[in-house]
């Protein structure tokens, strides 16, 4: 629930931060993700660092 609302209040389209809203979906796919594969997210940034 409270990322829900989170992501309602920082949505630009509804006047809210961008960049603050970026930082807290992308921590709740990290821990989404986390969940069911825990090294994913560790093979998630190692690809992003490598790629860019």
């Amino acid at each position: 629930m409270a990322y829900r609302s989170l992501v309602l209040k920082l949505h630009s389209d509804r006047g809210g931060d961008d960049e603050q809203f970026k930082r807290i979906k992308r921590a709740y796919e990290d821990l989404r993700i986390g969940k069911k594969y825990p090294d994913s997210i560790v093979e998630k940034r190692k690809s992003k660092i490598l790629f860019w």
